[in-house]
């Protein structure tokens, strides 16, 4: 009897192992930090361990907050003017981060002291910095001036400046060196080599944020209102044209698998654009308003921010979601704890999430997605029946075995 009471223990826990529900995120510990407005994306220090979140300060002043990632507690909070509005940061070379606020400033912060060690001046209206660590350059787009700042990290000055009409947060090309700025004109090309500006690539409607394909070099670039447009970083001609419904954020690529993923807010959907083809091989929907997502590099999963909730996608389905705070917002990932930290605007908290093994007190909603693209929900829904499908088929084996092993002692016993 003690041997089939293991043997049928085994066979639960090995079903609730391989159970999808089973491998999902949950939400491992809430920090508070005292502070509303948070900003998404936080970036990740490896050279200390911490994560720097900005705080708009709706109740009180601007905040840029340090998280431990070792303890998940706030280590430090950086003091702001109260309408300093800061953007999210960006980590710069030697561990320090970089963000602009105050309207025409780039503040500094040394990741070994947590202060503001230096401040920038730049065009009014700048937007967040973006960092090329191929050349150490810094760059900030100022929509009011319509310029571009050209900063050297190695003394933290503005070395030049750039007219680019209208000017939105760049992209930097790690394949060809080049920094991509969108505009209502188009795509302007700057030369990483020289910070001087190429061409730009007319778009009628205007372009959005890129995103480089590092594999291949190419940019998708959301253009117009409803698209994405697939454009080549050798030539600057535009390759495809993917259509999306309207207000398409900028696409996120995962180098796990190739694919491109926009999330598309009328639509509350989530696009999944194979590079191979630039077709659309999966149309995933998730929560309300989706925001900005982010690629977890220890899993290869996409996290979909969407209103209270994060939708985790793997490959071309969706596999979970986790109930979070209140206006989630884009994650960040620590890669040395494999932790995301997702910022919930209106509650001022950061949702820590872990394997769902970490912790058991936290609730994760059930996954639901649909698709209206050719071959996208037979994606979705044959990689729960496939896993099911295993899981049956394990548990009858081992049940027969079982069956087999009871009646081989009857017989025993009879003889």
């Amino acid at each position: 009897m003690r041997g089939n009471a293991v043997i049928l223990l085994a066979l639960f826990l090995l079903f609730a192992f391989l159970s999808p529900a089973a491998h999902a995120d949950t939400v491992v510990t809430t920090i508070n930090l005292g502070n509303t407005g948070t900003q998404g994306p936080p970036v990740y220090d490896p050279s200390n361990g911490d994560l720097y979140l900005s705080n708009l300060g709706t109740l009180n002043q601007a905040t840029i907050s340090v998280i431990s990632g070792s303890s998940n507690s706030v280590v430090a909070n950086i003091s702001l003017p109260e309408n300093a509005a800061p953007s999210p940061p960006v980590l710069g070379p030697n561990g320090d981060i970089y963000f602009s606020y105050e309207n025409d400033l780039i503040g500094v912060i040394s990741g070994s002291t947590n202060r503001i060690v230096a401040n920038i001046t730049v065009g009014a209206g700048a937007g967040a910095p973006v960092f090329d660590s191929g050349n150490g350059i810094l760059y900030v787009s100022s929509v009011v001036t319509q310029t571009v700042a050209v900063i050297s990290t190695s003394n933290n000055a503005v070395i030049s400046t750039l007219t680019v009409p209208a000017p939105g947060v760049p992209v930097v090309d790690p394949v060809n060196g080049n920094v991509y700025f969108p505009s209502k004109a188009g795509l302007t090309t700057v030369l990483g080599a020289t910070n001087a500006i190429n061409e730009t690539l007319h778009i009628s409607g205007g372009a959005g944020t890129p995103c480089v394909d590092t594999t291949n070099g190419n940019l998708y670039v959301p253009g117009g209102l409803s698209s994405v447009l697939v454009v080549s970083g050798t030539t600057n001609q535009v390759l495809a044209n993917t259509t999306t419904g309207a207000a398409p954020w900028t696409p996120v690529y995962d180098s796990s698998n190739g694919n491109m993923y926009v999330a598309v807010r009328t639509t509350a959907t989530v696009l999944v654009i194979s590079p191979s083809s630039n077709q659309v091989v999966a149309n995933l929907s998730v929560g309300s308003n989706p925001q900005l997502p982010a690629v977890n590099t220890s899993n290869g999963d996409v996290y979909v921010p969407d209103g209270d909730g994060i939708t985790v996608i793997s490959g071309t389905s969706v596999v979970g979601t986790v109930t979070v705070g209140s206006g989630s917002q884009t994650p960040a990932f620590d890669t040395a704890n494999g932790m995301g930290y997702v910022p919930n605007e209106n509650d001022g908290t950061v949702s820590v999430l872990g394997p769902s093994s970490v912790s058991s007190t936290a609730t994760t909603r059930a996954a639901s997605s649909s698709s209206s693209s050719s071959g996208g929900g037979f994606a979705v829904s044959f990689s729960y029946l496939w896993v099911v499908a295993i899981d049956f088929a394990i548990v009858a084996l081992l049940t027969g075995a079982l069956l087999i092993r009871r009646r081989s002692a009857a017989s025993w016993r009879r003889s």
